[in-house]
């Protein structure tokens, strides 16, 4: 009615901009509205359309009633502007745009012929803005795409390739922060997702043999150290008929018929356990339940399995057969010469690498096989110099008969099946022990045929649950005889004999760990998630609690990791491996760290601290197959050999891989740093010898670093270690480079350089240095150059206001508003905290101010103001407390 009055006073310029995230209340009379609108409607603005405004704001295409409504303005006839609005200030523009746009064309392509436009566009990501979103091709080929031999391959197809190596080698000053795995246009996880990529029921063709272990669920039942059996059939018996075996209580707990599993394909079957695959059927003669017993094991002898357990000295062996149809229980004896149930073996070729200085070879898997059996490994060792064992995470373990160094001949045979998601193998004295959910389990050949026939737990002490994401990962031992591994549940475990002790908690999901020989260092992993701000590796050599869950009590109720690693290089860690080989190069006593999300490695520098450490990964060259989690050094050749699985959100290429990383350098020079030292002003390098050691030359060199935030977010932004507020990275002056008289060694000068999580040091001259460090402690200042000055710390506030005498409390509070909000908490606590806390108590904000502690562990360290003087912090205090 007052744009129908304006236009006859004459006003024809005033017309109505219509929202439809405004018109909820209009869905059901769209078509009247519109038609009383559109004689004075300047502009139609889009909106996801749901009832009651449930949300407010939704993607064009994934609500109840825009097809409705659009088909409704079609028809209409309209054809002034369409407009699409950005509400949502926590994803940048440019996504909320083409999300739209995208649900926009469904919506045109479902109307021109109903049913053609597929799958509905996947919705923007429920995920703040981290700065500027990357374009789709941002990156899209690598720096050294022989360094990256699969860039081109599908799944990295959206993947953002040396994000931070290219801000160093641009010299950007102001460098933003990483966008986001695949540029974040689909989501937090990338381009990869559960509904399609993760989706994949293979696991159903795969002949398992007659066993399988795992959580199973039927009958009423959920049974979580289960282990279900196929009865070999008899005559006459028209369908296979199955039984559970509890290993803790000791008894068949059900019978069904049909299949053995009702395998689903959520993440690759991983994650639902065993169900029952068919319909249940009577068990007889069941013997009673035996509370107390001892589970020692299950011998195969073909298709059959036989239990076995002890009871006040007394041992048992029972099995079930199928007889006249039906189910029974009966006592068994020991088979005395198993037959096997995979008696073919297959033959593959490997083929080597040849880059430098370190070469990827690859033994391949026997993907084509009899059984479909799927290949995503878990863990591998040596049984000898010319056999491997290794396990797959769908329970089995292969043995790989290897021809000789060239790797012409790989035999493969399947050595065991069935076993509970085995993520960690060790070979001890020839015998192959499997880390399994459910047990340790040693792996008998007791008839010497290439085949397990008695499946014996070393060690059940660990907890296991029905949880679908409670895995147990790795398995290492060291000269004591103590067994080592990380649970998901628990924490990392020590095991020694029947004691089990929890070195340390708070650990999200680690995939795998690395042991010094005698157990007095150990490394393991953390994912990226609740609070855990980016993928880490944790020393847990002096234990406490790493995070996860939130922080506990105690002077170790929250220890941060040795070292966090960014998205960009590494968005989902896997185990480590000390380096134990002098025929790998010069780096004896370090550590190797493998990426699963990357398929990559790094060479991990430690530098030990009091009662923790801290580290540094230096990328190294080279991409595997699939996502590297596994590594051991080979006690015969002394080279590197790593498994890896596809598992989910990596951008591996195949669904597992074995390979070997051999050292091939062809000269004197090794291009990488074999140690590391951070100082007061700056940073110590150390090169494998006078030749190794970079010119000493600034300019080829580039430093930024940033912080995380923990807390109960999934994951943690990159934020300005200047303005904790600000998504991004700080550039940091590299003042010299110098030349270290005392061995092979070069310091590079940073005086700004302060503790942090994430310092990102770059050497761009012929072979690149990418290294990524955490620093908890600076060390004494190096000194040992000419021209070696003291340059106070300024932590990011302007040089000009620290050097002068300015006493004016509006400027100098800039050096605290930047962390302190007035009246809430972010980085630090609010001001008006500050105010209660110090009321009339100016020099107790002085003193804090000068020598700060950390109180509150999901705080970002604050660092000491000394550099600005008592009389100035004075200043700053008493304008704090007005």
């Amino acid at each position: 009615a007052v744009c129908e009055e304006l236009h006859e006073r004459g006003h024809k310029n005033v017309g109505i901009v219509y929202n439809w995230h405004h018109g909820h209340g209009h869905i059901g009379d769209w078509k009247e509205s519109l038609k009383l609108m559109k004689p004075y409607l300047l502009c139609l603005n889009l909106n996801g359309m749901n009832a009651e405004a449930k949300p407010k704001i939704l993607d064009l295409s994934h609500g109840q009633h825009d097809q409705a409504m659009l088909k409704v303005v079609i028809e209409s006839g309209y054809d002034g502007p369409i407009g699409i609005l950005d509400h949502r200030t926590d994803l940048d523009t440019e996504v909320v745009l083409r999300s739209n746009l995208e649900g926009l064309d469904w919506l045109i392509r479902d109307y021109n012929e109903p049913g053609s436009a597929g799958l509905r566009p996947i919705k923007a990501p429920d995920k703040p803005k981290v700065g500027a979103i990357a374009p789709r091709d941002m990156n899209a080929k690598p720096l050294d795409p022989e360094s990256n031999p699969y860039w081109d391959a599908y799944v990295n197809r959206d993947r953002i390739y040396d994000f931070y190596a290219r801000q160093a080698i641009t010299r950007n000053r102001e460098p933003a922060a990483f966008p986001g795995i695949d540029g974040a246009h689909t989501g937090h996880w990338g381009n990869q997702n559960d509904q399609e990529t993760w989706k994949d029921g293979r696991v159903k063709e795969m002949d398992t043999g007659s066993m399988v272990s795992g959580v199973f669920r039927g009958q009423g039942l959920t049974i979580p150290r289960a282990v279900s059996v196929r009865l070999p059939s008899v005559p006459g018996q028209e369908e296979a008929l199955n039984v559970v075996f509890d290993t803790d209580k000791m008894r068949f707990a059900a019978a069904w018929s049909g299949d053995l599993v009702a395998w689903t394909d959520v993440r690759r079957g991983l994650m639902h356990g065993i169900p029952m695959g068919g319909e249940p059927v009577e068990l007889l003669n069941l013997k009673a339940q035996f509370e107390g017993a001892k589970f020692l094991g299950l011998y195969r002898d073909a298709d059959r399995v036989i239990f076995s357990w002890s009871i006040l000295g007394k041992v048992n062996h029972r099995t079930a057969v199928v007889i006249d149809g039906k189910v029974h229980e009966i006592e068994a004896e020991i088979p005395e010469d198993p037959e096997p149930q995979w008696t073919q073996r297959i033959t593959t070729r490997g083929k080597l690498g040849d880059q430098t200085p370190y070469a990827i070879d690859t033994l391949t898997l026997p993907y084509d096989n009899p059984w479909d059996a799927l290949l995503f490994p878990g863990g591998h060792d040596f049984v000898s110099e010319r056999r491997i064992a290794l396990c797959t995470i769908h329970g089995d373990v292969w043995v790989c008969d290897v021809s000789g160094p060239g790797l012409e001949e790989l035999t493969w045979k399947r050595f065991a099946a069935g076993l509970h998601q085995p993520l960690g193998l060790k070979v001890v004295d020839g015998l192959i022990h499997v880390m399994c959910r459910d047990q340790i389990v040693a792996l008998h050949d007791c008839n010497n045929d290439d085949e397990a026939d008695y499946y014996k737990p070393v060690s059940r002490v660990h907890q296991t649950s029905a949880g679908g994401h409670d895995f147990i990962t790795g398995l290492e031992r060291d000269l004591a005889g103590r067994w080592f591994f990380a649970s998901g549940n628990q924490g990392l475990c020590r095991v020694d004999n029947d004691r089990i002790d929890i070195l340390a908690t708070g650990l999200r999901n680690p995939n795998g760990l690395g042991i010094s020989p005698d157990g007095s260092t150990v490394l393991t992993s953390v994912q990226e998630g609740t609070w855990t701000p980016a993928s880490a590796i944790c020393d847990v050599s002096f234990g406490g609690h790493f995070g996860a869950g939130g922080p506990r009590e105690g002077e170790r109720g929250y220890v941060p990791p040795m070292l966090y690693l960014p998205r960009g290089v590494d968005n989902s860690s896997g185990g480590q491996v000390f380096i134990n080989s002098d025929k790998w190069g010069p780096l004896s006593g370090q550590w190797v760290h493998f990426s699963s999300g990357f398929s990559k490695h790094f060479i991990l520098l430690r530098e030990s601290l009091d009662k923790s450490s801290q580290g540094a990964a230096v990328v190294l060259p080279g991409s595997f197959l699939a996502g590297s989690h596994r590594g051991r050094f080979s006690p015969y050749d002394g080279q590197l050999y790593v498994t890896g699985s596809q598992g989910w959100g990596n951008y591996g290429i195949a669904d597992g891989a074995l390979q070997r990383v051999r050292y091939n350098n062809q000269t004197e020079v090794f291009p990488y740093p074999v140690d590391f030292e951070v100082r007061e002003n700056g940073v110590l390098l150390t090169f494998a010898n006078e030749e190794s050691v970079p010119k000493a030359d600034h300019e080829k060199w580039y430093a930024q670093h940033w912080n995380y935030r923990y807390g109960p977010s999934y994951g943690s932004r990159e934020y300005a270690v200047s303005d904790p507020n600000k998504i991004g990275h700080d550039w940091l002056e590299i003042l010299s480079v110098q030349r270290v008289e005392d061995g092979p060694k070069l310091f590079i000068e940073i005086p700004q350089i302060e503790p942090v999580h994430q310092l990102h040091l770059h050497l761009d001259d012929g072979k690149r240095i990418e290294l990524f460090a955490t620093i908890h402690q600076l060390g004494e200042p190096f000194t040992h150059y000419k021209g070696y000055r003291k340059i106070e710390k300024t932590f990011g506030i302007d040089p000009a206001l620290v050097s002068s005498d300015l006493h004016d409390p509006e400027v100098l509070m800039e050096a605290c508003t930047a962390c302190h909000h007035p009246k809430d908490q972010t980085v630090g606590p609010s001001l008006e905290f500050i105010r209660g806390r110090y009321a009339g108590n100016p020099n107790g904000i002085v003193d804090w101010a000068m020598n700060p502690k950390k109180n509150n562990p999901q705080l970002a360290p604050m660092p000491s103001f000394k550099f600005l003087g008592k009389k100035r912090l004075r200043t700053i205090a008493e304008k704090i407390l007005e």
